[in-house]
């Protein structure tokens, strides 16, 4: 297993040098670079390829778990994204219902932008957004859960990132919050355990490195 990119990146060199025949990668990860073939990872597997290395690697499991769109605002708050019929995104559901996740289940989604400078080795975005885990209750309404709200600051990367489980019954959603942020950014949202709500889902793209 992997703790980090440059552990993969190395991995891969020794592999080519080593001469083996096939790497095979059962991992993919969409928080180290960025998912066009530009970042350290996949420039890596293309280096073993041309050594001569069958690299296959894990494309995940995020068809119905990806959602792909330039950010936008909500009308009844600017700084907040809008899919479409309001601010929040349901996990799982068809739009007009959503189901229960139950007490203690795992709940994992991340949130990436393009915006990660010219240095993919030490990705540093401008940009800043933060994500938002909520729950519904159906007297108060959408109620925030849980939150990752790094400072990008041009030194981390365009990522923020929620794992936890559960703490009740309830249906869960999430939402995108613009801290600062001069032109609106592509954003990207996978959820490990979780179909997102479906007439949001967008499959295309979401192939993560080092695919």
């Amino acid at each position: 297993s992997f703790d980090a990119a440059d552990e993969l990146v190395t991995a891969l060199a020794w592999v080519a040098s080593e001469g083996f025949d096939v790497a095979v990668i059962a991992t993919s990860y969409e928080m180290w670079e960025p998912n066009d073939g530009r970042g350290p990872v996949a420039q890596a597997a293309n280096a073993a390829r041309q050594a001569g290395v069958i690299v296959i690697a894990s494309a995940g499991r995020f068809g119905d778990r990806h959602y792909r769109a330039t950010y936008a605002e909500w009308d009844e708050d600017p700084w907040y994204h809008t899919f479409g019929k309001g601010n929040v995104m349901t996990l799982g559901g068809d739009g007009d219902s959503c189901p229960v996740i139950g007490e203690g289940e795992p709940i994992d989604v991340s949130l990436v932008w393009d915006d990660w400078g010219d240095d993919l080795s030490d990705p540093g975005a401008t940009a800043d957004y933060d994500l938002h885990l909520l729950s519904w209750d159906s007297f108060w309404g959408w109620e925030i859960v849980d939150s990752s709200a790094s400072d990008q600051g041009g030194i981390n990367p365009p990522v923020e990132w929620i794992a936890i489980d559960a703490p009740y019954d309830a249906c869960y959603g999430v939402s995108v919050e613009r801290w600062s942020a001069s032109t609106a950014r592509t954003l990207q949202i996978y959820s490990y355990f979780w179909p997102l709500e479906q007439p949001l889902q967008t499959p295309a793209g979401s192939v993560i490195t080092p695919c």
